[in-house]
């Protein structure tokens, strides 16, 4: 008889589904919305090490409190136990499986276009039909022939994820020669951009990892400057651990 052993490292799933079976609260405007730190709505560092990082301890220590006097779920984001913690090998603090498909191209990518793209076609650098004819007449790869992203306002950015990967990707060559490399707004996609690329590599080193720390911290810190107005994401707050 063959016997076969198995064990669980890593939990792969979107934000909602992740919170759900790990006993985290699946509303993001909660206090401490993060699964991987005691980071809060309020917090405005863009680098890990800014951050006290969840423990195995301290999840354990909050389900426990759970339905005492004063427990506040919203306080510590864990309303409950989850059985996966059970297994040896497993902890969903130490779950670092994030999703980048949700986060970057359906969160992230179109939320920051729909804010840059506005204030780029304000300075008449370009306008909506300048961007939807180079959309529509560059010359795609075959792998990105059927993504090819729909657009008739930079006001409202509506795109699959595939789509989004690839707007990003081109949208440097599509509008090259009619924006300033060195305009502020201009270069929160050029940072987008190059997050996007290493998240996306297929391998890594450590200093690349580095680097990718860096590249979200600027450009957080860009956006917000630029965009005071403008609050940023959970989502945004989630890129933080990528280079981890």
């Amino acid at each position: 008889m063959l016997a076969v052993f198995g064990s669980r490292t890593l939990l792969s799933a979107d934000n909602l589904g992740a919170h759900s079976v790990f006993g985290f609260l699946e509303s993001f405007s909660s206090k401490k919305f993060c699964r991987l730190c005691e980071g809060d709505r309020d917090g405005t560092e863009w680098i890990e090490d800014a951050y006290t990082m969840r423990t195995p301890q301290s999840f354990d220590a909050a389900v426990a409190s759970i339905g005492s006097e004063g427990y506040n779920w919203s306080l510590t984001g864990i309303k409950s136990a989850c059985i996966l913690n059970e297994i040896p090998s497993f902890h969903v603090t130490k779950n670092y499986a994030l999703d980048a498909m949700h986060e970057l191209l359906e969160g992230v990518v179109p939320f920051e276009l729909q804010i840059v793209l506005p204030a780029l076609i304000k300075k008449k650098y370009v306008s909506d039909g300048d961007i939807q004819s180079a959309i529509n007449n560059l010359t795609y790869s075959s792998s990105d022939q059927t993504s090819k992203p729909p657009f008739t306002s930079a006001n409202n950015i509506r795109v699959s994820a595939a789509e989004a990967w690839c707007l990003i990707r081109c949208l440097p060559l599509i509008l090259r020669s009619k924006i300033p490399r060195t305009d502020p707004d201009w270069e929160v996609i050029t940072l987008l951009c190059e997050i996007v690329d290493i998240v996306f590599a297929p391998r890594y080193s450590e200093g690349l990892c580095q680097y990718l720390a860096y590249l979200i911290e600027e450009h957080h810190k860009k956006l917000q400057q630029l965009f005071p107005d403008v609050r940023l994401l959970p989502k945004h707050h989630s890129l933080i651990h990528y280079p981890t």
